[in-house]
């Protein structure tokens, strides 16, 4: 578990484009997503019947894995989020029930085991990232507590970067890291 983190979440994604709502994707929450990294610089984590239980409910398969660094993505529509950000942009497990409330949200990611990965809140209130919340930036997990506001930021693109890193280049070689 401690090697597991919920790296970037995508609560309140912009509304469907006029292209994507031709092609009956007519509802923001279709293109939801929440991407689960492995931090653990050597080992594997095996993430079988590791479960999102609130917020939105999704059970990894039995053989799901993360190599060192590897990034999983569950989303709420896999076929509306291959639309909007094409195919082969991360590795998706799958599709969950639910939603994530655009309000703030409960979220529980739980080990095998039942143990917590991560359980927390997030939220509208000044300590969470404004621009996360309907203009059109994900969430990153930049810190290490997750039910604190402050140790998440906005993604740095709108949209997110689901199934790889948000860092950004400021130039000479320099790469700075905004996240994990």
């Amino acid at each position: 578990a401690s090697n597991t983190v919920i790296s970037e979440l995508h609560y309140h994604t912009p509304d469907p484009s006029a292209v994507e709502m031709t092609e009956g994707y007519t509802d923001e929450e279709e293109f939801e997503f929440v991407e689960i990294a492995n931090i653990h610089p050597v080992n594997e984590v095996d993430l079988t019947n590791v479960s999102f239980t609130d917020g939105v409910i999704f059970t990894f398969p039995f053989g799901t894995t993360l190599a060192p660094g590897e990034r999983i993505l569950v989303v709420s529509n896999q076929a509306a989020f291959e639309f909007r950000y094409g195919n082969g942009v991360g590795v998706i497990a799958g599709s969950y029930t639910g939603n994530l409330r655009n309000s703030g949200e409960h979220v529980r990611l739980e080990a095998a085991d039942d143990l917590a990965i991560a359980d927390f809140t997030y939220g509208e209130e000044s300590e969470w990232p404004l621009s996360a919340d309907g203009d059109g930036y994900s969430l990153v997990f930049s810190g290490s507590d997750p039910g604190h506001g402050p140790d998440w930021r906005s993604s740095v693109g709108l949209g997110g970067n689901p199934g790889g890193s948000d860092a950004v280049s400021l130039g000479g070689g320099d790469l700075f890291a905004y996240a994990l």
